[in-house]
């Protein structure tokens, strides 16, 4: 082989190295990765009306639809770490203990300014507002979830999360955008500002006046439902939230309610709770709080 050969053969190989180093992440196909998640089930969804994405979270990907390719490829060590530290510290500009995620925020940022997909949303009450639909499997955990959603929120967008009501589509379920869950000093006593928090030993509600005792019997310790054989208790928290309505007439116009968890709390029993403390009657504005 002569020598200008030689290095022809060698600045080729060359090129096809840093190319392949300098490749972008692999594309991968969105329905072919939704049919690889479980939806969580609901009794009870809407659809959106002002649709600008859907967003996937597979066990292999962060995906926004249309994209050529994902915002993250999620290694063994990945999946892994989600309940603890939620998406890979790579995908967040301050580091794994960090909620927001610097790429979705771009890719959903872009697609805001483009016209919303019309959907056939039933009639609600309150103005359309542009949203995101969350697809992931019913035992994803809660932290991961957060995640999408608070950056999400950081674009103005609310979220949905997809569930399947009847087992055969991927319908809704509404959410607003998570903000802070802050105790104001001085704040009216008339004042419910309700949180549930979702724990390993059942539900634990909280006002700013104190916890509420376990068995909804006023104020005190505890956790006030407590699990029933292992399960939780939906119609004992559907109760309580009604006795709490029922106590004092000037909650009634509070339709806000802040829903917390722990960070590896799964999709399914978020989405539970959601459809009974977001009853019409109840608390149909829900904020996602991460319990630490």
């Amino acid at each position: 082989m002569s020598r200008w050969l030689a290095w022809f053969v060698v600045f080729v190989l060359g090129c096809g190295q840093a190319s392949k180093a300098s490749s972008p992440l692999p594309s991968a196909d969105f329905e072919k990765e939704r049919k690889t998640i479980t939806l969580p089930k609901a009794d009870r969804a809407t659809a959106p009306s002002s649709l600008v994405a859907r967003v996937l979270l597979s066990s292999k990907y962060l995906l926004i639809e249309g994209d050529d390719f994902p915002i993250a490829v999620l290694t063994d060590a990945d999946r892994k770490a989600l309940s603890r530290t939620g998406l890979p510290a790579r995908t967040k500009s301050g580091g794994a203990q960090d909620l927001f995620i610097s790429q979705l925020f771009q890719g959903l940022t872009f697609l805001k300014e483009l016209p919303t997909k019309p959907t056939s949303a039933q009639p609600r009450d309150e103005p359309d507002e542009a949203t995101i639909v969350v697809l992931a499997d019913r035992a994803t955990s809660f932290l991961a979830l957060y995640e999408i959603v608070h950056t999400a929120a950081k674009v103005g967008l609310h979220s949905w999360i997809g569930v399947v009501p009847d087992g055969n589509k991927a319908i809704p379920i509404a959410m607003v955008p998570p903000r802070a869950a802050l105790v104001v000093p001085g704040r009216s006593p008339r004042t419910l500002a309700l949180t549930v928090v979702i724990t390993a030993d059942g539900f634990s509600l909280g006002t700013p006046a104190g916890n509420i005792a376990t068995g909804c019997e006023g104020l005190g310790s505890g956790t006030t439902i407590p699990k029933k054989s292992g399960a939780y208790d939906l119609a004992g928290l559907k109760k309580c939230l009604e006795d709490i309505r029922a106590a004092n007439s000037g909650f009634d116009s509070e339709k806000r309610a802040t829903l917390a968890a722990n960070p590896a709390t799964e999709l399914q029993t978020v989405v539970d709770t959601m459809v009974v403390l977001g009853a019409p009657k109840l608390f149909p504005a829900i904020e996602w709080r991460v319990a630490r």
